[in-house]
Protein backbone atom coordinates (compact mmCIF):
# COMPACT_ATOMS: atom_id res chain seq x y z
CA UNK A 1 0.00 0.00 0.00
CA UNK A 2 1.09 3.60 -0.61
CA UNK A 3 1.14 4.43 3.11
CA UNK A 4 3.41 1.48 3.89
CA UNK A 5 6.43 3.40 2.60
CA UNK A 6 5.53 6.61 4.42
CA UNK A 7 6.71 7.78 7.79
CA UNK A 8 3.68 9.04 9.71
CA UNK A 9 3.78 11.91 12.20
CA UNK A 10 0.83 12.76 14.46
CA UNK A 11 -0.13 16.21 15.76
CA UNK A 12 -2.21 16.03 18.98
CA UNK A 13 -5.27 18.17 19.66
CA UNK A 14 -4.31 21.45 21.33
CA UNK A 15 -7.67 21.84 23.08
CA UNK A 16 -7.20 18.52 24.88
CA UNK A 17 -3.85 19.73 26.18
CA UNK A 18 -5.59 22.86 27.49
CA UNK A 19 -8.24 20.79 29.28
CA UNK A 20 -5.59 18.51 30.75
CA UNK A 21 -3.69 21.61 31.88
CA UNK A 22 -6.54 22.76 34.10
CA UNK A 23 -8.97 24.65 31.84
CA UNK A 24 -12.64 23.98 32.54
CA UNK A 25 -15.93 24.61 30.72
CA UNK A 26 -16.68 27.33 33.29
CA UNK A 27 -13.73 29.23 31.86
CA UNK A 28 -15.72 29.77 28.64
CA UNK A 29 -18.70 31.55 30.17
CA UNK A 30 -18.43 34.79 28.20
CA UNK A 31 -17.64 35.85 24.62
CA UNK A 32 -14.35 37.38 25.73
CA UNK A 33 -13.23 34.21 27.47
CA UNK A 34 -14.29 31.99 24.57
CA UNK A 35 -12.25 34.16 22.21
CA UNK A 36 -9.25 34.05 24.56
CA UNK A 37 -9.48 30.26 24.76
CA UNK A 38 -9.73 29.78 20.99
CA UNK A 39 -6.84 32.16 20.39
CA UNK A 40 -4.72 30.20 22.88
CA UNK A 41 -5.74 26.90 21.25
CA UNK A 42 -4.99 28.21 17.77
CA UNK A 43 -1.56 29.51 18.72
CA UNK A 44 -0.70 26.23 20.42
CA UNK A 45 -2.01 24.24 17.45
CA UNK A 46 0.14 26.25 15.06
CA UNK A 47 3.20 25.63 17.20
CA UNK A 48 2.48 21.91 17.46
CA UNK A 49 1.90 21.56 13.73
CA UNK A 50 4.94 23.60 12.72
CA UNK A 51 7.24 21.86 15.21
CA UNK A 52 6.23 18.38 14.10
CA UNK A 53 6.37 19.41 10.45
CA UNK A 54 9.89 20.73 11.01
CA UNK A 55 10.97 17.35 12.37
CA UNK A 56 9.10 15.48 9.64
CA UNK A 57 10.84 17.53 6.97
CA UNK A 58 14.20 16.15 8.11
CA UNK A 59 13.02 12.60 7.36
CA UNK A 60 12.72 13.31 3.65
CA UNK A 61 9.75 13.65 1.30
CA UNK A 62 8.17 10.30 2.24
CA UNK A 63 6.37 11.73 5.25
CA UNK A 64 2.74 12.29 6.16
CA UNK A 65 1.65 14.60 8.98
CA UNK A 66 -1.77 13.75 10.41
CA UNK A 67 -3.45 16.33 12.63
CA UNK A 68 -6.10 15.31 15.14
CA UNK A 69 -7.62 18.77 14.74
CA UNK A 70 -7.29 21.74 12.40
CA UNK A 71 -7.35 25.47 13.01
CA UNK A 72 -10.89 26.04 11.71
CA UNK A 73 -12.41 23.51 14.11
CA UNK A 74 -12.72 26.23 16.74
CA UNK A 75 -15.37 27.93 14.62
CA UNK A 76 -17.82 25.21 15.65
CA UNK A 77 -17.56 26.32 19.27
CA UNK A 78 -17.97 30.08 18.76
CA UNK A 79 -20.41 32.56 17.30
CA UNK A 80 -19.69 34.26 13.99
CA UNK A 81 -18.70 37.46 15.83
CA UNK A 82 -16.42 35.58 18.21
CA UNK A 83 -14.73 33.66 15.38
CA UNK A 84 -14.15 36.87 13.43
CA UNK A 85 -12.36 38.24 16.49
CA UNK A 86 -10.24 35.08 16.81
CA UNK A 87 -9.12 35.49 13.20
CA UNK A 88 -8.42 39.18 13.72
CA UNK A 89 -6.27 38.58 16.80
CA UNK A 90 -4.31 35.77 15.13
CA UNK A 91 -3.98 37.59 11.78
CA UNK A 92 -5.39 34.58 9.96
CA UNK A 93 -7.97 34.18 7.22
CA UNK A 94 -9.91 31.10 6.07
CA UNK A 95 -7.73 31.04 2.95
CA UNK A 96 -4.49 30.95 4.94
CA UNK A 97 -5.87 28.26 7.22
CA UNK A 98 -6.97 26.10 4.29
CA UNK A 99 -3.51 26.32 2.76
CA UNK A 100 -2.03 24.63 5.81
CA UNK A 101 -3.76 21.34 5.00
CA UNK A 102 -3.70 19.25 1.85
CA UNK A 103 -6.94 17.56 2.85
CA UNK A 104 -9.60 17.69 5.54
CA UNK A 105 -10.85 14.22 6.40
CA UNK A 106 -13.85 14.52 8.68
CA UNK A 107 -14.83 11.43 10.65
CA UNK A 108 -18.51 11.90 11.46
CA UNK A 109 -19.23 11.52 15.16
CA UNK A 110 -20.44 8.13 16.33
CA UNK A 111 -23.41 10.08 17.73
CA UNK A 112 -24.62 10.40 14.13
CA UNK A 113 -25.28 6.94 12.76
CA UNK A 114 -23.57 4.79 15.39
CA UNK A 115 -25.01 6.18 18.59
CA UNK A 116 -24.59 2.91 20.46
CA UNK A 117 -20.85 3.51 20.32
CA UNK A 118 -20.90 7.16 21.41
CA UNK A 119 -19.40 7.77 24.84
CA UNK A 120 -19.06 10.92 26.91
CA UNK A 121 -15.64 11.44 28.46
CA UNK A 122 -13.85 14.02 30.60
CA UNK A 123 -12.95 16.01 27.50
CA UNK A 124 -16.08 15.12 25.50
CA UNK A 125 -19.04 16.24 27.58
CA UNK A 126 -21.64 16.77 24.87
CA UNK A 127 -24.77 14.67 24.77
CA UNK A 128 -25.36 12.69 21.59
CA UNK A 129 -27.74 15.38 20.31
CA UNK A 130 -25.21 18.13 21.08
CA UNK A 131 -22.42 16.08 19.48
CA UNK A 132 -24.35 15.81 16.22
CA UNK A 133 -24.94 19.58 16.21
CA UNK A 134 -21.25 20.33 16.79
CA UNK A 135 -20.27 17.74 14.20
CA UNK A 136 -22.38 19.50 11.58
CA UNK A 137 -20.98 22.89 12.62
CA UNK A 138 -17.45 21.51 12.28
CA UNK A 139 -18.20 20.20 8.81
CA UNK A 140 -19.48 23.65 7.93
CA UNK A 141 -16.29 25.26 9.21
CA UNK A 142 -14.32 23.51 6.46
CA UNK A 143 -16.78 23.83 3.59
CA UNK A 144 -14.43 26.17 1.69
CA UNK A 145 -11.55 23.70 1.67
CA UNK A 146 -11.03 22.27 -1.85
CA UNK A 147 -10.47 18.73 -0.55
CA UNK A 148 -13.01 18.24 2.23
CA UNK A 149 -13.79 14.54 2.63
CA UNK A 150 -16.65 13.33 4.86
CA UNK A 151 -16.37 9.81 6.26
CA UNK A 152 -19.72 8.82 7.76
CA UNK A 153 -20.75 5.78 9.79
CA UNK A 154 -22.42 3.87 6.96
CA UNK A 155 -19.38 1.84 5.96
CA UNK A 156 -19.67 -1.97 5.97
CA UNK A 157 -17.68 -3.77 8.68
CA UNK A 158 -18.32 -1.04 11.23
CA UNK A 159 -15.40 0.94 12.60
CA UNK A 160 -12.83 -1.13 10.70
CA UNK A 161 -14.60 -0.22 7.47
CA UNK A 162 -14.63 3.43 8.49
CA UNK A 163 -10.88 3.36 9.13
CA UNK A 164 -10.34 1.71 5.74
CA UNK A 165 -12.12 4.63 4.09
CA UNK A 166 -9.96 7.08 6.05
CA UNK A 167 -6.78 5.33 4.92
CA UNK A 168 -7.90 5.45 1.29
CA UNK A 169 -8.70 9.15 1.68
CA UNK A 170 -5.24 9.88 3.07
CA UNK A 171 -3.58 7.87 0.31
CA UNK A 172 -5.66 9.66 -2.31
CA UNK A 173 -4.65 13.04 -0.92
CA UNK A 174 -0.98 12.31 -1.52
CA UNK A 175 -1.28 12.96 -5.24
CA UNK A 176 -2.48 16.54 -4.79
CA UNK A 177 -0.24 17.99 -2.11
CA UNK A 178 -0.40 21.76 -1.84
CA UNK A 179 1.88 24.48 -0.49
CA UNK A 180 2.12 23.37 3.12
CA UNK A 181 2.01 25.52 6.20
CA UNK A 182 1.06 29.16 6.56
CA UNK A 183 2.29 30.91 9.67
CA UNK A 184 0.11 33.27 11.69
CA UNK A 185 1.58 36.04 9.59
CA UNK A 186 0.72 34.24 6.38
CA UNK A 187 4.26 33.51 5.17
CA UNK A 188 4.79 30.26 3.27
CA UNK A 189 7.91 28.18 3.62
CA UNK A 190 8.51 26.34 0.35
CA UNK A 191 10.54 23.71 2.21
CA UNK A 192 7.21 22.16 3.26
CA UNK A 193 6.13 21.42 -0.33
CA UNK A 194 7.12 17.72 -0.47
CA UNK A 195 5.07 16.91 2.61
CA UNK A 196 1.43 16.07 3.01
CA UNK A 197 -0.42 17.49 6.00
CA UNK A 198 -3.92 16.20 6.55
CA UNK A 199 -6.35 17.10 9.26
CA UNK A 200 -8.18 13.96 10.34
CA UNK A 201 -10.97 14.81 12.73
CA UNK A 202 -11.80 11.94 15.07
CA UNK A 203 -14.78 12.49 17.36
Amino acid sequence: RAMASRRVFLVPEAATIMWQGGCEPADLDSPERRVAFQVAVMRMQIQLEDSIRAMASTSGPQSVVLCDRGLSDGKAYTSEVEWAEVLRVTSLTPELINRRYDAIIHLVSAADGAQEHYRMTKTRQETAVQAVEIDLRTQGAWVSHPRHIIVDNNAPNGFDGKMERVLKAVEGSEVTTQSGAASAGGNLDQAWNPMLQTKVLAR
